[in-house]
């Protein structure tokens, strides 16, 4: 089971522009834009890397059990969409400002399966990760006159963000489950600081919630996110990537003809195995940015972490 919105999206500007394969006859006085891409602002590895699609956090000693799960399932096509943060001069700032969209344009779409669970004991972590290749890439506009050898920057940057390849054997995903366990603390730092912690709803004993019901955006809004793929903060701990960039999320979802779903979720076990019967409250990292859609704005989950107390205010 998950949630089902209908998907209502607007970002036709959005389009990546390729270059120019000639160059303009000598003698042009046409002038035309491009984009070029800064490696020493990108990163695109080469291998296959675990990529977390959902954290649990289980953070009191004294609190319940809790299993947490991932369904991708191969009578729904799996999306994994691009992002895109706009802004001028961006590489020159610590803290730019950014016009960030998501939505329509997508990396991957294909019918793939993949499932996993996990035990979260009392006090400790798991997180579900799939095998990817994601890419950020930071790119530089000019203004060219005549031919690419007659270009100025107009101050105007890009970063585009996704995952260009999935590791697959036949339609089944490869990833796994890690329980007792945090991905490398150079993810989680960056994840940290490119998030802020929202209190989401509480858990009580043998309850369960599913993740579409924690990330959905109300109001206006008809888009809903998905799985936030934390493409940011991984660029930020292995890649030439600032810090800046650690809450950029890329959207992963099912959908049908008309709809987007969102499987997974995460139960209150109680005592059964080694916890205690205690409600817990959720909270989960929302990116300090805001997503555009059309005309939808929306904070959205990186990484889907969560994260249980036994108070809301502890």
């Amino acid at each position: 089971m998950g949630l089902r919105k209908t998907v209502k999206i607007n970002v036709h500007e959005l389009a990546s522009e390729s270059l120019p394969k000639d160059v303009t006859p000598l003698g042009s006085n046409r002038h035309f834009y491009i984009w070029r891409t800064d490696w020493s602002l990108s990163w695109r590895p080469t291998s296959y890397i675990e990529v977390p699609i959902l954290i649990v956090k289980n953070k009191n000693s004294n609190g319940p059990t809790l299993s947490a799960w991932v369904d991708i399932v191969r009578n729904r096509y799996s999306r994994f969409d691009y992002t895109f943060g706009y802004g001028y001069k961006i590489s020159q700032k610590d803290t730019p400002s950014l016009d960030i969209y998501s939505g329509q344009y997508y990396t991957i779409r294909k019918r793939l399966r993949f499932g996993d669970d996990m035990l979260i004991q009392p006090g400790k972590s798991g997180y579900i990760y799939i095998k990817a290749k994601p890419f950020h890439l930071h790119e530089k506009e000019y203004r060219c006159v005549g031919s690419l050898n007659r270009c100025t920057p107009t101050g105007y940057e890009r970063i585009q963000e996704g995952i260009r390849e999935v590791k697959t054997s036949g339609s089944r995903i490869i990833g796994g489950a890690r329980e007792n366990s945090l991905p490398p603390y150079s993810v989680m730092s960056k994840i940290y600081y490119g998030t802020t912690l929202d209190y989401v709803g509480r858990l009580n004993i043998n309850e369960k919630i599913y993740l579409g019901e924690l990330f959905n955006n109300e109001g206006s809004c008809t888009f809903s996110f998905g799985f936030g793929i934390p493409v940011g903060a991984l660029a930020a701990a292995f890649g030439p990537v600032p810090l800046w960039a650690s809450g950029l999320s890329v959207s992963f979802h099912y959908e049908t003809s008309d709809s987007l779903e969102v499987y997974g979720g995460i139960k209150n076990r109680g005592a059964n195995p080694w916890g205690h019967n205690k409600t817990v409250y959720l909270n989960t990292r929302i990116s300090r940015y805001t997503y555009h859609s059309g005309t939808c704005n929306m904070k959205v989950p990186v990484g889907v972490y969560i994260e249980a107390k036994t108070s809301r205010w502890s």
